[in-house]
């Protein structure tokens, strides 16, 4: 028989620091990441913060939300993101993952949202009937350098025997390609950060996001020091989701006026030579902010950027690249959350709202 245990924050805590965690033959979550849930600014002391299945006393599954406040006129709504699902092979064929679903609809009084799900977890979520989608961020993916070495045995594993070779394919095709792009003298002052410095927070602390969750310093501050994915090339084999990254990063490009003033501030996140813009704050010159990231780009031989931001969009569908592919990410909302939201609801959401900032 399967029962359900929930754990806020304490109880989060207590776990991680358990022998009972040391023992489970799968981790339901990483100690780093664990850590980040515990400072959460938006997460109270009873938010439940991971659900995990246990048949007797085998641990079969677990769903992790991410608490967070949606705002709408002036309501100010408790949600939760699902940030993690999974069901241990030995226990699938149960219903686990749609116990674990209605857990955590039920902790959260259906007011959930959820994004970059799989295929898989999709028709779950849709079959649940609890959800209804909501309008997509649609975008780019570019591709600046060859990167044959990973893309192909991620799509066919039998490319794995040829890695070495790929990998040298990939850098003289690199190399070729270099001068191709052109370098241009940017026509505004502007700085690379990968610190959130004094500058930068109370720039933030001025021109915070205007969206649906409206982000602050605290909160931007919380994400850069609490990331869920840490520098290394160690490999967790008890967790399943992301936790090491040979290079994870966050990055501040700081735009400047001609008075020498700060005036827009552009916050990135790297990881393995990918990029993605995650926010924006400050009155920017889209064009100015297109060319600037994509020299950042080629200066520093990044691979690919992924960007959801249809003006800069604009100016960067025009630059030189290897090729650009769209790209949709896909929101789910509880029907009840919608409801009550109403009709004059507007959901307007950054890259880096969610999850998706920490991955």
């Amino acid at each position: 028989m399967i029962f359900l245990k929930t754990y806020n924050k304490e109880e989060l805590d207590k776990l991680i620091n358990s022998g009972k965690y040391e023992s489970f033959p799968f981790k339901p979550i990483s100690r780093h990441r664990a850590i980040s849930h515990l400072n959460n600014p938006r997460a109270s002391e009873d938010d439940t913060l991971l659900i995990l299945a246990f048949e007797e006393e085998k641990l079969a599954g677990y769903i992790g939300i991410l608490p967070d406040y949606l705002f709408q006129n002036t309501q100010k709504i408790k949600v939760g993101w699902l940030s993690t699902i999974f069901v241990h092979p030995d226990f699938r064929g149960q219903r686990i993952a749609q116990q674990l679903l209605a857990e955590a609809c039920n902790q959260y009084e259906n007011k959930i949202l959820i994004t970059e799900f799989t295929t898989e977890a999709e028709k779950m979520y849709v079959k649940s009937n609890r959800f209804e989608y909501l309008k997509p961020l649609e975008g780019y993916t570019y591709h600046y350098r060859f990167n044959l070495s990973k893309i192909l045995p991620q799509k066919k594993i039998s490319w794995e025997k040829y890695t070495p070779l790929l990998k040298g394919l990939d850098s003289t095709m690199n190399f070729l390609l270099t001068p191709v792009f052109r370098l241009f003298r940017p026509k505004k002052n502007y700085s690379v950060n990968n610190k959130l410095d004094e500058e930068s927070l109370n720039f933030i602390a001025k021109n915070k996001t205007n969206n649906s969750f409206n982000r602050n310093t605290v909160e931007i501050s919380w994400i850069v020091n609490y990331p869920w994915v840490l520098n290394g090339n160690l490999n967790d084999d008890k967790y399943l989701f992301s936790s090491f990254s040979k290079e994870f990063k966050y990055i501040f490009i700081k735009i400047y006026d001609e008075k020498n003033t700060l005036s827009s501030l552009i916050m990135l996140t790297v990881r393995d030579q990918q990029t993605k813009i995650q926010y924006k704050f400050g009155d920017y010159d889209h064009k100015i902010c297109a060319e600037i990231i994509h020299q950042y780009l080629i200066k520093n031989k990044i691979n690919s950027l992924i960007c959801y931001d249809q003006a800069i969009n604009f100016h960067l569908k025009k630059k030189t690249m290897l090729y650009k592919k769209v790209r949709i990410r896909k929101y789910q909302m509880t029907k009840h959350l919608r409801d009550l939201l109403g009709n004059d609801f507007r959901f307007e959401v950054f890259g880096g709202d969610g999850d998706c900032v920490f991955t």
